[in-house]
Order: C-alpha cells, then sequence, then structure tokens
C-alpha cells in the first residue's frame, strides 16, 4: 500500500530537483549548538514550506546533526474529521517526491493491539497534510529510517497519555531507537502582535512540560493552535523518557514571511532532551 502525496505541488514543490533546491535552502543556513543530551521530542509547524519551511527547517537539522533515529513517530492533528479519532497508518509507504518512506508496520500493529483508542485506519490519514508535510525534511536529511503516522482528531489529556504510554511501550519491547514529533502550528488568522502574546503563553507551558494546563488553557481560551493534542501527546511521552528540559529553537509567524501583521499563523520549533 502507497500513500500518495496529497499536497505535493501547494504546500511543497512537486518537482524533485525543486523540492531538493528548496530544501537546501530552508536547512542550509542554521547549525544546530551541540548537546550532551539526548533529543526525544520535537514540536515541528505543518503549513506550506513558503510560510513555516523556515521554521521547520531548524528543527530537522536539530535532529540530523544528532542522529537518524530507526523509528520517526510523527503525531499530526486530523483538520479533516474523516476516518477513526486516532489511528495509525497501518503498513507500505508514504510517498513524496523524494521517494517513499516505509511505515514501522510491527510498531503500527503494536499500537493497534496495545491502546484501547488506536485505530489503523487509512481514512484518516487520506487527505491530511500535517504528517505529509514533515516526510521530505526527514527524506532529504536522514537515511535508513521508518515513520510511524499517527493521525489524532481528540485533543484531550486522557487521549494524550494514553497513545503516549503505547508509543513508550512500543520503544521498549520492540527496542527502537524512536523521535517523537509533534506537527502543530501556533495561533490561527488574528493579528500579529495577539498571535505572539498567546504563543508566547502556550509555548511556556510546553517549555515547563504542562502538557495538561496547555491543553486546559487552549480550551478554556478558544485558542486555535490544531495539534495541541499531538503536542501535549509528545510532551507525556518525553515525560516517561524522563527528559529534563524543552527549548525554544525558533518562533515565527506568517507576517514575518509576508509583512501581512492583520491575520496571522505561528509557528514554533521546540526540542525536549533528556
Amino acid at each position: 500500500m502507497i500513500r500518495q502525496a496529497i499536497v505535493a505541488g501547494q504546500f511543497y514543490p512537486a518537482k524533485k530537483d525543486e523540492l531538493i533546491a528548496m530544501l537546501d535552502k530552508l536547512t542550509s543556513n542554521f547549525e544546530p549548538e551541540p548537546s550532551k543530551d539526548r533529543l526525544a521530542g520535537l514540536v515541528v509547524p505543518h503549513a506550506g514550506y513558503i510560510y513555516s519551511g523556515a521554521v521547520a527547517a531548524k528543527a530537522f537539522k536539530t535532529l540530523s546533526s544528532e542522529r537518524c533515529p530507526e523509528t520517526v513517530v510523527i503525531l499530526g492533528p486530523n483538520h479533516t474529521g474523516m476516518g477513526s479519532m486516532v489511528s495509525a497508518y497501518p503498513l507500505g509507504y508514504w510517498k513524496t517526491p523524494l521517494g517513499n518512506a516505509k511505515v514501522d508496520e510491527d510498531f503500527s500493529t503494536y499500537l493497534k493491539k496495545n491502546c484501547s483508542i488506536m485505530d489503523t485506519n487509512v481514512a484518516s490519514h487520506d487527505a491530511e497534510h500535517s504528517i505529509e508535510v514533515q516526510i521530505p525534511f526527514l527524506q532529504y536529511l536522514c537515511d535508513d529510517f521508518k515513520i510511524v503516522p499517527i493521525s489524532m482528531s481528540l485533543q484531550d489529556y486522557q487521549t494524550a497519555t494514553e497513545v503516549a504510554n503505547a508509543i513508550y511501550d512500543a520503544k521498549e519491547d520492540l527496542n527502537r531507537d524512536i523521535i517523537v514529533i509533534a506537527s502543530s502550528d501556533f495561533s490561527h488568522y488574528i493579528p500579529h502582535e495577539k498571535a505572539q502574546k498567546i504563543d508566547k503563553e502556550l509555548i511556556q507551558l510546553i517549555l515547563n512540560f504542562k502538557s495538561k494546563e496547555l491543553l486546559d488553557t487552549i480550551h478554556k481560551n478558544s485558542y486555535t493552535p490544531c495539534g495541541c493534542g499531538p503536542v501535549a501527546t509528545m510532551l507525556e511521552y518525553c515525560k516517561l523518557e524522563k527528559c529534563k528540559h524543552a527549548n525554544l529553537i525558533d518562533y515565527k509567524t506568517s507576517g514575518d514571511i509576508t509583512g501581512d501583521k492583520n491575520a496571522v499563523v505561528g509557528y514554533a520549533a521546540i526540542e525536549v532532551r533528556k
């Protein structure tokens, strides 16, 4: 089974040479600071590369400068509402202009068997962009990895903890070296200064590992980050890994790119380390 690239030509170039040229430009101007602490999780944006690509590139350069893990678990929100509430892609490959990324089928099967809310329904993924846009960065910067795409419609704390526990157990029982990526944009379509203020508040909660408070704050105030469930899940996984600290790698809004600051989207790259 091959999951086709549905946003190639929209969110990123559909032609291989043009995509490589863009990825080279996005990744060439950033060199991460070395760290003695092991990377366990990332928050990465998922808008079109012309908007959020520079921020996303810094997250992926941070990863590739340390190691390319055996398995990359990518948690993405389900914008379409199609398919199951929580679904791991079961098998096969995800195709991009750079080739096919293989699904870690054993990992997905483990999650389905051991997490009561986890399904392996492909409809959750068929029209969703939040996971797909991460894969070309991985293909460009890393070799010999597999992916576990997990689409999440549910954005509550109980779901986050259940999925995080299942990911941790799968990593331990299957003896995998993994990284967990939470795909999320932050504030949507509000003025630049307001977005900065709200996103700073949310980012601080992430940096302090306050996943429940993050979700409560978002829901209470009707804030608009689209991947709060994936972010909370990644944080809960990193707590199980006994991670010590999180750092903001970069933050921008679409207004920083386009100059139009009337209605922006926020983008953050965040690392979490053991």
